[in-house]
């Protein structure tokens, strides 16, 4: 038969000490070192999955159980990273599952005079389990419940958050504001709910401004960015308003380096008073009173406004078109005013404006542009003026 005497002949020449052939060689040399990258792999991962173990046991029955008694370590760091005090009422630990969650209770933060700037009753935390693999400090979900935050400008125009002078970023403070932004837009998401929100503005000498129920939810994706804004102001002030962002980074850059995004904003007021809103804000126009539910869309890239779209619908308004005029009441008003960045100048548009006087005439729907364009700079030079801008219907 052809395979007994196929056997018979490969075991005379085995006997007779024939050399085996090349297929034969490389067929033992595979498999000895299959085998032996098989045994390395196999010791790699018993010893990666002790080490882990033994983390994760050392971090659950050691550190974790601990971390209240640890608390005024942790206080004093973070009062030399932020250059003010800062107390922790409680530091609790969930650990029911691999990746451990915990919560700190009645965070304080004080400004230079030792008062209270930032008071963060409940910050829960639920660490990554990418991250710990990585050795990143990062969070699936960071949440903070009623917080209470003090927003302040002073009479020179510096800004002031939670008692922290933004303008002077080496005032007994070692964060690095940027790396402190990288390390926010990298969290995956940030929520803020039941927050208050404490507005004062003493260069232009307004009351204080405070938002209720203030509610803020970030979420991170890569270069993907997304924040919703809801919050409530005074009943004279207005009702509850939102704020809609979504942003890109821009390609190899860093996460925070937010100046580089490319997005639109969506912001909806249902109803706002003017005469409020004046204190705050620096109209075009000398609104004296009125009601207005406010709906814009900006679109922006680079840290600059590309577009903006406004719907606006007033009621009750009284305004001054400039100093020494009479103001001119109107029953109501209404349109769609438009401004846009195009090639070598500035487009403005109204679409759809109407509006109704106080003796009962009304302004039928119109339209109308305007094409702002900037003179360019040799022209300018030439004619021995700055760029003068002309504007063309």
């Amino acid at each position: 038969m052809p395979l007994l005497s196929f056997v018979t002949a490969h075991r005379q020449r085995a006997g007779q000490g024939v050399r085996p052939t090349w297929r034969d060689t490389w067929h033992r040399t595979w498999g000895w070192t299959w085998r032996w990258a098989w045994r390395i792999t196999l010791g790699l991962l018993l010893a990666v999955s002790s080490l882990g173990l033994a983390a994760w046991l050392a971090l659950h029955g050691l550190i974790l159980p601990r971390l209240d008694d640890w608390r005024p370590r942790i206080e004093a760091q973070a009062t030399r990273a932020l250059g003010h005090p800062v107390n922790i009422g409680q530091i609790s630990v969930r650990s029911g599952g691999w990746v451990p969650a915990f919560t700190l209770r009645d965070v304080v933060l004080r400004d230079a005079a030792g008062r209270e700037a930032l008071r963060l009753p409940q910050v829960s935390a639920a660490l990554s389990l990418p991250s710990l693999l990585a050795l990143r400090l990062r969070f699936s979900q960071l949440l903070i419940d009623g917080a209470r935050l003090e927003l302040r400008r002073d009479g020179q125009g510096r800004w002031f958050v939670g008692g922290l002078d933004l303008d002077r970023p080496d005032a007994g403070s070692a964060i690095d504001a940027s790396a402190a932004a990288d390390w926010f837009f990298e969290q995956p998401e940030f929520l803020l709910r039941g927050g208050t929100l404490r507005w004062l503005d003493e260069q232009r000498a307004a009351p204080p401004l405070q938002l209720d129920q203030v509610q803020l939810l970030v979420r991170n994706h890569g270069r993907r960015h997304e924040l919703r804004l809801d919050a409530t102001p005074p009943p004279d002030w207005g009702a509850r308003f939102t704020l809609v962002a979504q942003a890109r980074g821009a390609l190899l850059s860093r996460a925070g380096e937010w100046r580089r995004w490319k997005g639109a904003l969506h912001a909806d007021l249902p109803r706002a008073d003017l005469s409020q809103l004046r204190r705050h804000l620096d109209l075009p126009v000398d609104v004296q009173q009125g009601e207005a539910a406010l709906r814009a869309w900006l679109d922006w890239d680079q840290g600059q406004p590309q577009a903006l779209t406004l719907d606006a619908a007033l009621r009750g308004v009284s305004v001054r078109l400039a100093p020494g005029l009479a103001p001119v009441a109107l029953t109501d008003l209404s349109g769609r005013f438009v401004a846009e960045r195009q090639t070598g100048g500035v487009r403005l548009s109204v679409e759809r404006l109407a509006f109704g006087t106080a003796d009962g005439s009304r302004w039928a729907p119109s339209a109308a542009a305007l094409y702002w364009r900037q003179a360019p700079a040799s022209a300018a030079s030439a004619a021995g003026d700055a760029a003068s801008p002309a504007p063309v219907a």
